[in-house]
């Protein structure tokens, strides 16, 4: 039985990963996102714009893998603007050879758990408040 259960298990492996891949190469990034950062260190609006535009997608792919469908739904507009807003703060300390897909996929993986958590201390306190 339990054959059974690791192959389905590996199986949704492989099919997440592949889906994954399929997703990822979709959304593609400025592929001068360094020297996009670059400008906006230097106070040009309109390349963080562009910075916007162009990684809006990744960080919206990123929430809605990492969230469930109803907390995607309810709050994913927020927490982008949330993840953006940190890029813009963090924008003068960071180095210019960044990464900056890498950044802001693990920044965007780390807002939605912190999102995931709070949405469930909501709940137990809610549930704890009605006993």
């Amino acid at each position: 039985m339990s054959n059974v259960n690791d192959a389905s298990a590996i199986r949704h492996i492989s099919v997440t990963r592949k889906s994954a891949s399929k997703a990822m190469s979709e959304v593609k990034p400025h592929k001068d996102g360094a020297q996009l950062l670059r400008r906006h260190q230097e106070g040009c609006t309109e390349a963080f714009v562009t910075l916007y535009d162009s990684y809006k997608p990744l960080v919206r792919w990123c929430l809605r893998t990492t969230l469930s469908r109803e907390l995607y739904h309810a709050e994913s507009d927020d927490l982008i603007q949330d993840i953006f807003l940190r890029l813009a703060k963090r924008a003068p300390a960071l180095r210019t050879d960044l990464d900056l897909t890498r950044w802001l996929v693990r920044i965007a993986r780390n807002v939605a758990i912190s999102a995931r958590r709070k949405r469930r201390l909501m709940t137990n306190h809610a549930i704890i408040d009605q006993l």
